[in-house]
């Protein structure tokens, strides 16, 4: 598969090889899975990811939770792992395609994001709020 983007927006060299998450096996890229290392059958007991679009956007692992969105105040007692941006790039593209990889490589598990559908094309990083919260 080949894909172009503006230098700007990715680094073809992190695109290309930092690790793929959400994916158990990838020909030679490195890749990522809950269910790996649980010993046997455990891709049966592992919690299946949840993405998908609706009329309202795109729900990138909606069944996570911590919400994360322009306004996120991480909790007390929140898992981080990286910057907001980098948690947003995980979930987004499933991999870094912007800069290095930090230490301790991301873990975007614990994290969920809705984007816009009717801006998507134009603006991936408009955030939905989550429904959930809505009181």
């Amino acid at each position: 598969m080949h894909v172009r983007a503006p230098a700007q927006l990715v680094d073809a060299v992190v695109a290309t090889t930092s690790t793929l998450f959400f994916t158990y096996t990838r020909g030679i890229r490195r890749c990522w899975d809950l269910s790996y290392d649980w010993g046997s059958n455990s891709q049966w007991r592992a919690v299946l990811d949840l993405f998908y679009c609706d009329d309202d956007g795109f729900h990138l692992n909606w069944n996570a939770k911590q919400y994360i969105d322009d306004q996120h105040v991480p909790a007390p007692g929140e898992i981080e792992e990286g910057t907001l941006d980098q948690r947003r790039e995980l979930l987004l593209h499933r991999c870094f395609v912007r800069e290095p990889v930090p230490d301790g490589g991301g873990f975007p598990y614990w994290d969920r994001i809705s984007l816009s559908a009717s801006t998507w094309p134009l603006d991936p990083t408009t955030i939905l709020p989550d429904p959930q919260r809505a009181g």
